[in-house]
C-alpha cells in the first residue's frame, strides 16, 4: 500500500513552494513521516528567521520546552528580543531562550529540566506560555586575558562596540579574535600573547 502525505508550511495559493508530498510504503511509513516532520520544521523555522531579520548564525537551535517558576534558565536579560539580540545578551552562557513576549532567558544547564513542550511559536512575537524556544551558543576557546600595545599582538582592527559574536564573525578566516577597550575587534593570525 502507498500512502501519500502533504505537509503544509504556510497558507498560500502555491501549493508547491509551500506544500511537501511524498510517496511512502507502508513499512517505511514512520520513519519516513519522522524524517519529513524534523526537515519541514527546520525549513519553517529557517524561514521564519529569515523574514523576521533573526537568522542567528552562533547557535543551534535545540527544540520548545517546558519552563516554570523555578526557572531552567535563571538570567533574564529582557522582552521584545529577537533571537539575535537575545544571543548577544547571552554571551558567556551555554543557552539561551525566547520565551512569552520575546523574553531572554540565558543560563549553562538544566534548560530541559521540566521536560520537552509543543506549539511553541518560535519566531512569532508571542513564543507561547511557560515555553521556550532553547538554542546553544557555539562553543568559543577562551584562550585568556592578554596585555596589548601599540604595536598590536592582533593588528587587525574590526570596530568597536562588538559582541563576542560578532567579532567572531567579523574575523571569520583569521585564527585568532579579541575583544578590548568597549568592544574593539581586533583580528590576526599569530603573536596573541607576544
Amino acid at each position: 500500500m502507498i500512502f501519500s502525505i502533504i505537509i503544509l508550511l504556510g497558507a498560500s495559493s502555491a501549493c508547491s513552494a509551500n506544500t511537501h508530498t511524498t510517496n511512502l510504503r507502508k513499512s517505511d511509513h514512520d520513519h519516513e513521516i519522522r524524517n519529513i516532520l524534523e526537515s519541514s520544521t527546520e525549513r519553517a523555522l529557517d524561514k521564519g528567521r529569515k523574514l523576521n531579520g533573526s537568522v542567528d548564525t552562533d547557535s543551534k537551535f535545540l527544540g520548545c520546552y517546558a519552563d516554570a517558576a523555578d526557572r531552567s534558565l535563571p538570567i533574564l536579560k529582557g522582552s521584545s528580543k529577537s533571537v539575535d539580540q537575545c544571543s548577544d545578551l547571552c554571551d558567556g552562557y551555554k543557552y539561551f531562550a525566547r520565551q512569552w513576549k520575546g523574553e531572554c532567558w540565558c543560563g549553562n544547564d538544566s534548560y530541559s529540566k521540566h521536560g520537552s513542550s509543543t506549539g511553541c511559536d518560535c519566531m512569532g512575537p508571542n513564543v507561547g506560555a511557560w515555553k521556550q524556544c532553547v538554542y546553544e551558543k557555539k562553543p568559543s576557546n577562551f584562550l585568556g586575558c592578554y596585555a596589548d600595545a601599540a604595536d598590536r599582538a592582533l593588528p587587525v582592527l574590526k570596530g568597536s562596540s562588538k559582541s563576542v559574536d560578532q567579532c567572531s564573525d567579523l574575523c571569520d578566516g583569521y585564527k585568532y579574535f579579541a575583544r578590548q577597550w568597549k568592544g574593539e575587534c581586533w583580528c590576526g593570525n599569530d603573536s596573541y600573547s607576544k
